[in-house]
């Protein structure tokens, strides 16, 4: 028993707007607890006020029982930074559809004095349609446009998104989206075109994309998708790059709405592979095929501390079994500090992942009410602090349907012009997930959802907007979709993916601890397959990573065009390793069939025979070859 205990601004504001019975029942359910230990029996949105406080209240009790004994105060195990926000706290089960949509909001803006227009965030949290109001005259032409809005400086040296840059974007987008000579000059301008060392490509700016994102003229959005393709082959060829997600923990202490592992979920099973448990998933993994690997993690500083992911990444790396070896992990973990990325870069990672999920601050904040993942700076300046770190390529990703996605979809360009500018090298991958059902998360409580049509054209507009980054999609899409969009701009793809903790070990796919259903459920044999069928190389290559072609070095040589070079042998050898060691007879025969093809395609002949004497070897049982 005590007789007195810290009540917190962040509880006061956590239960200030909630109806009176309910706040009497959080008031009174905190009270007894930390007054009297006695943990109270309080339903509905009560209840989980009082599991968000209780943590905090956990860590006062043990400083004060400390205290007591006269010892000096110890570092509690419970999160000390986790604080309730004045938004009200969302179990993802009970939270009504209308909490999560955007309010309407209605900014009249005056472009010049013919033209009105109204930007309209419906009761769904799309940007609606902008309308002009009056008489309207003709269109500015392209040069007036940019007078009229030019693009800020200060985009290229902030740390933290710019919301008023980025809504002034959506105007500037919904008045020129039927501007037929505006949307020509944009497309002209990312085309790729020859120089005399390889191929280079401007790529736009976020108005710019923006423009065609809002664009609905249907023969101009067939211009976009055959200008994608186009800058897809360009820099990327007909590979396609092959991977697979290993997730580590389950642990996680934030509470973010849209995930599964979010820390109030008390009936998911709580898992964390061992060293061993791990060691047994990499040879699953290996015998598969797999090279390469996203490790994946929860945000928990007791179950999941960086010195865990250290030592799964040494384990997963030291594992060699028959001719089987990972030899590039990825990792997707939560935003750190600038002394965990060095350390992290010296564990020999290859790409630092971190999906922002939302750029709308507002938005973010309530999607994360608890937990250090509710700190939306910290989190949006992650990337600037693993490159500072030694990390030379980084991913970027949102999560859509959970804000509107022309929103999104400028943020996560300024975000990568950001990095170009302030580093000298945009993200060395985007990925585009779709938010999807898994235990207590019903994507239909959120609104912004898009279609596939829609999905197809944000991921053929990134890659004109960003032409060197390498675009992943996952098997969050089934095989229909992934198809649509390989062509659109897509460079790199999981197969054989299990988003549960664990997994590969077993043959029934297990899914009480999936973070997502996955849609496309076929083997990596059935998906290479697949994917040479319709003309694609897979490629398990991981040379740039390990010859140190990293960043700027691997930048350089991709917007000139030399990158194929290296590349395209790579995919080729790397494949037939495949063949040799993992394939069914059906994959073997289209593999060899296809890796014949493409050997003439090939330009240097010096290139060409080293690769064939290469493939000859690999016949043989000699394995890792690389340019």
């Amino acid at each position: 028993m005590r007789d007195s205990f810290v009540f917190y601004r962040s509880f006061y504001e956590a239960i200030a707007d909630l109806p009176d019975a309910d706040l009497a029942a959080c008031f009174r359910a905190i009270s007894e607890y930390a007054l009297n230990d006695i943990e109270p029996e309080v339903p509905g949105i009560a209840k989980t006020v009082f599991k968000m406080a209780k943590p905090q209240i956990d860590a006062n009790t043990k400083r004060y029982q400390n205290g007591a004994k006269g010892g000096r105060p110890v570092k509690s195990d419970a999160d000390n930074n986790q604080t309730i926000t004045k938004q009200k706290p969302n179990n993802n089960q009970t939270k009504p559809k209308c909490e999560i949509r955007k309010p309407n909001v209605n900014d009249n803006v005056n472009v010049n004095e013919n033209v009105n227009v109204n930007v309209n965030v419906n009761e769904k949290g799309v940007w609606g349609e902008n309308k002009a109001k009056g008489k309207t005259g003709e269109l500015p032409t392209p040069l007036e446009i940019k007078t009229m809005y030019p693009v800020p400086e200060a985009v290229e040296k902030q740390k933290q998104l710019n919301d008023e840059e980025i809504r002034k974007t959506l105007e500037y987008a919904e008045q020129n989206k039927n501007n037929e000579a505006l949307i020509d000059e944009i497309l002209e301008k990312a085309r790729p075109y020859k120089t005399d060392k390889g191929t280079f490509c401007r790529g736009l700016d976020h108005r710019e994309a923006s423009v065609l994102l809002a664009c609905e003229i249907p023969e101009k959005i067939e211009k976009m998708y055959a200008l994608a393709e186009e800058i897809k082959k360009a820099f990327y060829g007909n590979r396609i790059v092959i991977f697979a997600p290993l997730y580590l923990s389950n642990y996680c202490v934030n509470g973010c709405v849209y995930c599964p592992y979010h820390a109030v979920n008390k009936h998911i099973p709580r898992k964390k592979l061992t060293q061993e448990e791990i060691k047994n998933e990499v040879i699953a993994l290996q015998n598969m095929g797999h090279k390469r690997l996203a490790i994946e993690a929860g945000e928990d500083p007791v179950n999941n501390p960086l010195e865990y992911i250290l030592e799964s990444i040494k384990t997963i790396y030291s594992i060699k079994n028959k001719h089987g070896e990972i030899r590039r992990v990825n990792v997707n973990i939560a935003a750190t500090d600038v002394e965990s990325y060095r350390k992290l870069k010296e564990a020999g990672i290859g790409t630092y992942i971190l999906f922002q999920e939302t750029y709308h601050k507002e938005s973010y904040l309530q999607l994360h009410p608890t937990g250090p993942k509710h700190d939306y700076n910290y989190h949006t300046e992650a990337m600037d602090r693993a490159m500072e770190g030694g990390i030379d390529d980084v991913g970027l990703g949102v999560l859509f349907g959970l804000e509107m996605y022309k929103y999104e979809f400028a943020g996560l360009l300024m975000h990568a012009e950001h990095l170009e500018a302030v580093h000298g090298v945009g993200p060395h991958t985007i990925s585009v997930p779709r938010i999807k059902k898994a235990d207590d998360i019903d994507p239909n409580v959120f609104d912004n959802g898009i279609s596939d049509d829609i999905f197809a054209k944000i991921c053929a507009l990134i890659r004109i907007a960003v032409p060197y980054t390498g675009m992943i999609i996952s098997t969050r899409e089934s095989q229909a979709v992934r198809e649509k969009v390989i062509r659109l701009g897509v460079s790199q793809i999981s197969g054989g993916s299990r988003t549960s903790v664990g997994g590969y070990t077993e043959k029934e796919r297990p899914h009480d601890t999936e973070q997502f259903d996955v849609s496309d459920q076929r083997t990596l044999d059935e998906v290479l397959r697949w994917l040479m069928n319709m003309g694609y190389i897979p490629s398990f290559c991981t040379a740039c990573y390990r010859e140190g072609r990293t960043g700027d070095r691997f930048m350089s040589l991709c917007k000139s065009g030399q990158i194929q070079n290296c590349c395209h042998p790579n995919a080729l050898m790397t494949l037939k390793e495949f063949l040799m060691d993992y394939a069914s007879p059906e994959t073997v025969k289209a593999g060899e069939a296809l890796i014949n093809k493409e050997l003439e395609n090939i330009p240097k002949e010096k290139v060409k025979n080293i690769c064939i004497e290469n493939l000859k070897k690999i016949e043989e049982g000699i394995r890792d070859f690389r340019f």
